[in-house]
């Protein structure tokens, strides 16, 4: 198991556990949704013992090959490492729906979570777009959790503290949008 642990200072700190017994003990344990509840999560072994302020963490990559228990969120998320292909992803389904999604249309979109520390998360959701109440209940909904939980291609999961969400954009737009939202294009 390894940790990729982001902080909000812009560095990362990895970790390490080789030990399959006490990799299992861990998992048992983990509880996704409370992970940064404390003020302070403890990286510890005999030669190293790191305490982290919980709010200072942006995100942590859970890498494993056993099954890690997260909560189900709305549509499916599959969390995309390279930025080029993300792009290339988004911009293609922007094109696609020039216009914007409509309502009642299958989305696939294209999210960047922004994060402080320069940290980002980019990510492919699929899920039908009942209609745009629905989709900013859904992101309003993301962005309250205390924690976005997005499996990892590689296994495992990344655990995303939404204390230190910056923004969140996804591509393509939709066609409707609330009153008082500001209709504009990125430069």
């Amino acid at each position: 198991m390894e940790l990729i642990v982001y902080l909000a200072n812009g560095k990362q700190e990895r970790f390490v556990q080789n030990d399959p017994a006490i990799e299992a003990l861990l998992l048992a344990d983990l509880q996704v949704g409370r992970m940064f509840s404390n003020s302070t999560i403890v990286f510890g072994s005999a030669s190293n013992c790191t305490l982290t302020h919980s709010q200072q963490i942006c995100r942590i990559d859970l890498l494993t090959d056993k099954p890690v228990a997260m909560p189900e969120g709305p549509g499916a998320r599959t969390l995309i490492e390279d930025e080029a292909k993300f792009r290339t992803r988004a911009l293609a389904a922007t094109l696609a729906m020039q216009g914007g999604v409509q309502p009642g249309t299958d989305y696939l979109g294209y999210v960047c979570i922004e994060l402080v520390g320069g940290h980002r998360v980019l990510m492919e959701v699929e899920q039908k777009l009942r209609d745009q109440t629905q989709l900013f209940t859904n992101l309003n909904r993301i962005i309250e959790q205390p924690v976005i939980s997005i499996p990892h291609p590689r296994g495992g999961a990344v655990l995303v503290n939404s204390k230190n969400i910056i923004s969140l954009s996804l591509a393509p737009g939709i066609t409707e949008y609330p009153k008082g939202a500001w209709l504009v294009e990125p430069a």
